[in-house]
């Protein structure tokens, strides 16, 4: 289980619920009433403060401009609605042999 799935309901103040399901759980975002699906992205490691700052400010439409990279030592896993808007966004860096938080989960108003 990764940072962020441990720690995404309390950090939403009510906006993510999560829904048991019979194989797990399914987090739903309740302003839109949509379930979320997880994804992870890997950047640059130069990329870092740009990315933290655009995640604090939770500006997330402008994740996609920063430099993509194959080597998963920066990462931010995101929680999308169906319709494709992030609900959670969270930085993590790599850290051997681990994942650790580079930022706070931020949660879309």
């Amino acid at each position: 289980m990764n940072l962020i799935d441990n720690s995404l309901v309390e950090a939403s103040n009510g906006k993510i619920i999560v829904k048991r399901k019979l194989l797990g759980k399914q987090f739903i975002f309740t302003p839109e009433d949509s379930p979320l699906k997880k994804s992870v992205e890997y950047f640059d490691l130069t990329e870092e403060y740009g990315l933290k700052k655009c995640i604090e400010d939770k500006d997330f439409t402008q994740i996609d401009n920063y430099r993509k990279s194959s080597a998963p030592t920066l990462q931010v896993v995101m929680y999308k609605t169906k319709s494709g808007k992030v609900a959670a966004a969270q930085l993590q860096k790599y850290v051997p042999y681990e994942y650790v938080a580079a930022s706070n989960i931020s949660v879309a108003d």
